[in-house]
């Protein structure tokens, strides 16, 4: 950093950081702070009476960093007081848990002061561990102070700087319940906010990980509504802002849902995606959601955790999420758990969306016909009329449409004697012979005699080599 600024050559920057019993980790959060190319920091740290050895290790740093240990209130009342004593013209954070990349300071004053309007930058953040073992990267979306107030996005607080006097202006100084949430709504009321791409710091994900507590969420979602409200009833506040106000306090839900998701609090999940569906006000956001949901319930089902799968599609019905295929997947767990009568429902209920549903068309007619049978009979007939089916279109020369066929045979019954090798008749008709060879050989591991198969993998292995062959010469030529 070779130029200077405001007759200083390196403003000063402030980095704090507020801890309480992170002993594991809070001298590899300490070190990076230390080891950063700036020469002009300070760290601000606030400890809250630490009983596990964090408080005597920061002891050893001496005049290296600005300790004051004493109880507090929590996260957020931690955080302001750690704000209270900061004296740069920019900072930033490193929690206990995080590091900063070497030269993260140096590109939050190089940045702030590239762009003087804005009132705070973000960039990009590694993932890790507890141990601080890297498990991946984010890139968080541009600025946009609509979703922010919506709860749709947060920029990366350990990838963010901040101007302080732009902090100054904004009033905020004591614990509000939200502070990292209020902190960013009130500032981007006033300044603009800038992403600025680049990787700057290591966020800890972990279980122990304050975004990981359930116990403070709904006083979380009380405090933001508050915010919300104090905001857009002031009227300093821009008016487009003060619009947004309903669709704000609706957004809290699906917010609040997606972060119960993340840390796997699926009983509060269930508790909170219904008024989600109800009042969110980003369909996009919704859908999402839902995405998430429906892979989720096919996933379990493939694990054949169907009690848990049909959890999560008779949620998106709760929720009245209308989606090819949700009923139909009730049906064939409900098929399968024995509840024939809620099966044939669900698949009339997917009929009534997808009319021409061949496999709803098919349970029905199977309930119908064979009422007195029990669960796993009835699957077994349900993939047996599939494959016969699949059967009369490779005999009526439709490969493809039999390919389809055998494909939702080998989801439930996999090891059927002779899918395999009708499969790979219908994929050597196609061309696909790759493919082909690999049913065939299913086949036999099944079947080692079955002389069809036998044969027609001598025929695919004939035909790969004169296609291998063909292709060696045209690539020689």
């Amino acid at each position: 950093m070779q130029a200077k600024f405001n007759n200083c050559e390196y403003p000063l920057v402030s980095v704090f950081s507020f801890v309480k019993n992170r002993v594991g980790s809070i001298r590899r959060s300490i070190e990076s702070v230390l080891a950063q190319d700036y020469p002009n920091v300070e760290i601000i740290v606030q400890d809250g009476a630490s009983t596990d050895g964090t408080l005597e290790i920061l002891q050893e740093y001496g005049n290296k960093i600005k300790l004051v240990s004493e109880p507090d209130n929590g996260a957020n009342d931690a955080m302001f007081r750690t704000l209270s004593r900061v004296r740069g013209e920019f900072f930033g954070s490193c929690l206990s848990d995080e590091e900063l990349l070497p030269h993260a300071v140096s590109w939050a004053v190089e940045n702030l002061m590239k762009y003087p309007e804005v009132a705070a930058i973000y960039g990009d953040h590694y993932l890790i561990d507890l141990d601080g073992n890297i498990t991946g990267e984010h890139s968080p979306l541009p600025w946009n102070y609509e979703k922010c107030l919506c709860s749709e996005f947060m920029p990366p607080f350990s990838a963010s700087f901040f101007r302080r006097s732009c902090y100054e202006a904004i009033d905020l100084h004591e614990d509000t319940g939200c502070g990292e949430f209020d902190l960013w709504i009130r500032l981007g009321a006033k300044f603009p906010i800038r992403y600025v791409p680049g990787l700057v710091s290591k966020y800890a994900e972990h279980p122990g990980a304050l975004s990981f507590q359930i116990n403070t969420m709904a006083d979380n979602i009380a405090a933001r509504e508050i915010a919300i409200e104090r905001l857009c009833s002031n009227h300093k506040t821009p008016e487009s802002i003060r619009l947004l106000r309903d669709k704000a306090i609706a957004g809290l839900y699906p917010w609040l849902a997606t972060v119960y998701w993340n840390i796997g609090a699926w009983d509060m999940v269930k508790q909170h995606a219904p008024q989600a569906f109800r009042i969110g006000p980003n369909q996009e956001y919704l859908d999402s959601l839902a995405n998430q949901f429906y892979n989720r319930g096919i996933e379990l089902r493939q694990k054949k955790q169907l009690d848990d799968a049909l959890e999560y599609f008779d949620l998106l019905i709760q929720c009245n999420v209308v989606r090819p295929n949700i009923n139909y997947e009730r049906a064939n767990i409900l098929l399968k758990l024995g509840r024939i009568k809620e099966a044939v429902k669900a698949s009339h209920e997917e009929l009534r969306l997808q009319p021409e549903h061949y496999r709803a068309k098919i349970l029905i007619r199977l309930v119908e016909t064979c009422p007195e049978r029990t669960s796993q009979p009835l699957q077994s007939i349900f993939a047996e009329k599939l494959f016969k089916m699949g059967i009369e279109f490779l005999g009526n020369g439709n490969p493809q449409e039999a390919v389809n066929y055998f494909n939702e045979v080998l989801a439930d019954c996999p090891v059927m004697p002779n899918l395999c090798y009708a499969l790979a008749t219908a994929h050597a008709q196609i061309g696909t012979l790759y493919v082909a060879r690999q049913a065939c050989e299913i086949e036999l591991k099944l079947q080692s005699e079955h002389d069809g198969a036998k044969k027609l993998l001598t025929r695919i292995n004939r035909a790969i080599d004169e296609y291998e062959r063909s292709d060696n010469r045209v690539a020689s030529s």
